[in-house]
């Protein structure tokens, strides 16, 4: 008799036979569904057609004791990952007399109920609803802590998969108090049971700050440490997800996790692995680590995890390449020698082949990790660029969603800083127009990004900075500097000045399209984050023009610029000088309401602070006093010196009563020899020789000391 033959023979039993042969019939039919066993799949499904279904449920709910625990047995090993099946055992009404056996059954029988019950929920949210409406939560969690040592292992198991379903379910699973047995499990329980128990917690775990800290309070970290040092492969693999899920965007349970000396077991079970799904949970919790913490990252890459994820992002599928490309761009970030030796171990290529290969999320991750490895070095800038990045970048701007949009804006406005090679290849790219469009219809942090590169990639480039403004730009670039956050507002600010210098008809159509109020605008209140690339802008704007620079004045740029001059900021009172330097330019009126607007005090203290004395003696008093010598001007830079002497020599070249109040002051003098940058020292030397104001010195021995005036012979070449 061949096996259908069987099958029809059991089920005929099943439906009219005495009950010790229906209890027989029962048990072959569950054996011969057993998953793994050859010829399984095709018997369940003869098993379930031949119409074995009505008969096993109506002895499940009548039968004896042991005949329920077979029916359960049999209708679990014909649910096992077997979709059709599992959805008709519930159709055949399954489900009540399951959670009745959970709720009043022996121990066996809970013990093989909830085994049925996760296996009808296996992989399924629609099953698992319909496990859940038939009341199973509370009855397994009970069985989790008052059931046998085989009935808590079922129970963990079923609550695993139903955890795994529904943010909902898990809710009701840790309110309904299975925590605590959950822990005692990991303490106590067996292999398997274990191995399950860190399955539902790290379903707990999963987005929920308050469960993850509770996880955490329950003690749970050292069992699942003991576990990850001595447990089976899988169940090791289940304690890396509970850690994963623990350490996502927690600096105190990442911290957590590192102190218990989790980092190394963690490495060498990627090491050991073979699985890709294996690789890539490890690869997740090492990600969410490795996050924030130089020192744990540190950790992470000594203990030798660089092999095994640059191997997976080389060879894994797409969910495990964007999960080792995420691990890899946390290990690298902030770090230039892991960032090196990263690049040093053949990461380039692999990462741009995902870039133009990848899926929407792996393009993501890979442009985080290519944004990490930039930071600070020139040297990875051009290698990424010779790798071939810019062109899958363009595309990237041109097709992505949006996430792609963002990183690929962020990653070619880093590329075009500083470098007028790489600028000129993004843009021969076709970058400028996809930038442009996302200045133009992006979100907030969209507009913020594009900004930033077009910035950088109009700075000095009288073509690309025609274009960018035949594109449209200016008119966004404008409602940024009024709507933008203050980032944004700094690179929109940016890269209007970019735009405007050394053209005047770019300086012009600004001006047109209503830059003037929003800058000056931005110099008067709020952040101070855009006020220095304000000034700069205005600079550019004002730069060889009259009319622009009394517009500028008639804003009321002329008292926030030199508020600005006593910043905190370095760049920003450099960013000041030069705006004030080019709007005096010309005009007796506005070098006498620079004066007036008391720009004398902060320039004087930009170049050192011994001049506040001079202060005193020309009739500064009290609180004017106390208020210079407050300014820290010891750590203005050679740099800002240099630009404030060049203001000051523009401002009071016709005020020989205040130059001679500096040259009796003998501060001329200090400058000269106190290792100034020899561009403060040509200026202010050239002012002496103007005006007879420093006694005891020739004009000779001070020409001498000016490399640049004995070069070209002009007072010219340094003013």
């Amino acid at each position: 008799m061949d096996q259908t033959a069987d099958i029809l023979s059991l089920v005929a039993l099943l439906k009219e036979g005495p009950q010790v042969a229906q209890e027989e019939a029962a048990r072959a039919l569950g054996l011969l569904s057993v998953r793994g066993r050859a010829g399984s799949e095709q018997l369940s499904a003869q098993i379930v057609n031949a119409g074995a279904l009505p008969p096993l449920v109506t002895m499940l709910a009548q039968g004896s004791d042991e005949a329920r625990t077979i029916v359960a047995n049999a209708l679990g090993n014909l649910a096992l990952d077997r979709e059709d099946q599992s959805m008709q055992i519930i159709n055949a009404g399954a489900l009540q007399p399951l959670v009745a056996l959970l709720k009043e059954g022996t121990d066996d029988n809970k013990e093989q109920a909830a085994n049925a019950l996760g296996n009808l929920a296996l992989y399924s949210e629609q099953r698992s609803e319909k496990i859940v409406n038939a009341g199973a939560l509370q009855p397994l969690v009970r069985l989790l802590k008052v059931g046998s040592s085989t009935g808590k292992e079922e129970a963990a198991y079923a609550l695993g998969q139903l955890a795994a379903m529904s943010l909902k379910w898990r809710q009701e699973i840790f309110d309904s108090g299975a925590l605590p047995p959950l822990v005692k499990i990991l303490k106590e329980g067996s292999e398997n049971a274990q191995t399950f128990a860190a399955v539902v917690l790290g379903k707990l775990a999963m987005n929920s700050e308050q469960r993850s800290s509770q996880i955490i309070n329950a003690g749970a970290l050292q069992p699942l440490a003991m576990l990850l040092k001595v447990g089976s492969e899988s169940a090791k693999v289940q304690v890396a997800n509970v850690l994963g899920n623990l350490a996502f965007h927690s600096e105190q349970r990442s911290s957590q996790i590192g102190n218990a000396g989790l980092i190394k077991p963690l490495v060498k079970l990627m090491q050991e692995v073979r699985s890709e799904n294996d690789m890539t949970c490890v690869a997740v919790v090492l990600a969410n680590l490795a996050a924030g913490s130089e020192e744990r990252s540190t950790q992470i890459y000594n203990a030798g995890a660089l092999e095994p994820l640059v191997r997976l992002l080389k060879e894994g599928a797409e969910g495990a390449q964007g999960q080792a490309a995420r691990a890899l761009g946390n290990l690298v970030k902030n770090s230039d020698q892991r960032s090196a030796q990263i690049v040093n171990g053949g990461t380039l290529q692999p990462l741009v082949t995902l870039l133009k290969e990848g899926s929407d999320d792996v393009r993501e991750q890979s442009v985080q990790v290519l944004l990490n490895l930039i930071a600070n070095s020139e040297q990875r800038r051009m290698q990424i660029v010779n790798a071939g990045a810019i062109q899958p970048l363009v595309a990237m701007l041109e097709e992505g969603p949006d996430g792609c949009k963002l990183g690929a804006s962020e990653m070619l406005g880093f590329l075009a800083q500083d470098s007028e090679q790489r600028s000129r290849q993004i843009a021969n790219a076709g970058a400028l127009q996809p930038l442009t469009i996302l200045l133009k219809e992006g979100g907030t942090s969209a507009n913020q990004r594009a900004a930033f590169a077009l910035c950088n990639l109009a700075l000095k480039s009288e073509p690309r900075s025609a274009k960018i403004c035949s594109l449209g730009a200016i008119q966004p670039l404008i409602k940024l500097l009024e709507e933008g956050q203050q980032d944004t507002k700094f690179y929109a600010a940016g890269a209007l000045g970019n735009l405007a210098w050394n053209s005047q008809q770019r300086s012009a159509q600004i001006v047109s399209a209503g830059a003037l109020k929003p800058l000056v605008t931005l110099l008067k209140g709020g952040s101070e984050v855009p006020k220095g690339q304000v000034a700069q802008a205005l600079g550019k704007l004002a730069d060889n023009s009259e009319q622009r620079s009394a517009l500028i004045c008639k804003e009321g740029a002329l008292r926030p610029l030199v508020r600005l001059l006593s910043s905190k900021e370095e760049v920003h009172k450099q960013q000041a000088l030069y705006a004030l330097h080019l709007l005096a330019a010309k005009s007796e009126e506005r070098k006498a309401l620079i004066f007036n607007a008391g720009a004398l005090k902060p320039l004087l203290a930009m170049i050192l602070r011994p001049l506040v004395a001079l202060l005193m003696r020309v009739g500064i008093r009290g609180a004017e006093v106390q208020a210079a010598y407050a300014l820290d001007c010891s750590g203005c830079s050679d740099d800002a010196k240099a630009e404030a002497a060049r203001t000051m020599w523009f401002l009071a070249i016709k005020r020989k009563d205040w130059m001679a109040q500096l040259g009796e002051s003998g501060t001329l003098v200090a400058l000269v020899k106190d290792g100034l940058a020899a561009e403060v020292r040509c200026v202010f030397i050239l002012m002496c020789i103007a005006f007879d104001s420093m006694p005891g010195c020739s004009h000779q021995e001070l020409l001498a000391l000016i490399p640049l005036w004995n070069k070209t012979g002009s007072r010219h070449a340094v003013i």
